[in-house]
């Protein structure tokens, strides 16, 4: 905490950050840090945009703004101390961005590298952030099928349709983002052999190779007959 103490070793305390939602609390404590006994009615306080304690601000709700403040604080007759914090701006909303957003139902979806999210705060900046760098943003992500289910990252898709990768910033109900994915079936065009005939005496065997087109087709079994 940051500190300031009056002619009469008291010592007001209020957080040095603050984020623009949070709302102002002011303690009153002695010089060794423990708690005065001081009503909040033996003293009073108001929060400025300058030292000079002009431009006052409402001090009962939430900042709206972020930046610096002053808080000046008056008990009995003592000279005011005056406490200067800091409000941090907070997120607001988030946007993503995603390369690659089609995949066949026999594919998994791939984040690394190819999802970023762009956290917008309230002074109007913005903090591009990788996929690799969400969890330690409180970023977490969500893979919802067609129906609105949550499935796996980490599984094949297995069915076509729109999905949807939903990014949500610090457990916000708010604050999220999504973007839709195109899963597809791939179909076979054709199955080609590495030979195309065969010259074999009785009892004599033969390898076959069979290869399909196109590569990513959705479902690459063969049968042979």
């Amino acid at each position: 905490c940051f500190t300031a103490v009056d002619g009469n070793a008291l010592t007001y305390r209020v957080g040095v950050i603050y984020q623009s939602a949070n709302a102002l609390n002011v303690t009153a404590h002695y010089s060794d840090g423990t708690t005065a006994n001081v009503s909040s009615g033996d003293y009073t306080y108001k929060v400025s945009t300058d030292m000079a304690g002009n431009n006052v601000v409402d001090k009962t709700t939430a900042f709206v703004n972020d930046g610096k403040y002053y808080v000046t604080v008056s008990y009995m007759n003592l000279v005011p101390s005056i406490i200067e914090i800091n409000v941090d701006p907070v997120v607001t909303s988030l946007t993503l961005s995603m390369t690659n957003k089609t995949y066949n139902t026999s594919e998994t979806v791939v984040l690394a590298n190819n999802l970023t999210a762009n956290l917008i705060k309230s002074n109007g900046q913005s903090t591009t952030i990788t996929y690799a760098n969400f969890a330690a943003n409180d970023l977490s992500v969500t893979l919802l099928d067609p129906n609105g289910v949550s499935q796996s990252l980490t599984s094949p898709f297995g069915t076509a349709g729109t999905w949807t990768i939903k990014v949500v910033w610090n457990n916000s109900e708010t604050i999220y983002s999504t973007i839709d994915l195109t899963v597809k079936v791939v179909n076979v065009v054709s199955v080609s052999l590495d030979q195309a005939s065969a010259s074999l005496e009785v009892g004599d065997t033969v390898q076959l190779k069979a290869t399909i087109s196109p590569a990513n087709a959705t479902n690459t079994n063969v049968s042979w007959a």
